[in-house]
């Protein structure tokens, strides 16, 4: 099972240093499709996505976290970008679990 990173190249470099292997993209660049082809990748078991991505491309990656069993999509603070405040963070997750709508 492989964990994989989207992200910018902080980010990234960041997360290579731990073994994982990723993509660097900007927010301006074309971002959906590079999401598209991560999903598509064998063995994937976690698909970190940095959150100033996932908010450009949100419809792509709420689609791939309600319809998609595998991989787990998760958002991630990008490298020396202010993370979204706890609360929202517990809200979000609520929702996911089906516990608020």
């Amino acid at each position: 099972m492989l964990i994989r990173v989207l992200g910018d190249k902080g980010t990234v470099d960041a997360l290579r240093l731990a073994g994982v292997e990723g993509r660097v993209v900007d927010v301006d660049a074309e971002v959906g499709p590079v999401f598209d082809e991560m999903l598509k990748i064998e063995d994937l078991a976690v698909l970190l996505v940095t959150e100033p991505l996932a908010a450009h491309i949100r419809p792509r990656v709420e689609k791939a976290k309600l319809a998609r069993r595998m991989p787990l999509v998760l958002e991630i603070p990008a490298r020396g970008v202010p993370s979204l405040p706890y609360d929202d963070l517990v809200a979000r997750v609520a929702r996911m679990v089906g516990l608020r709508g």
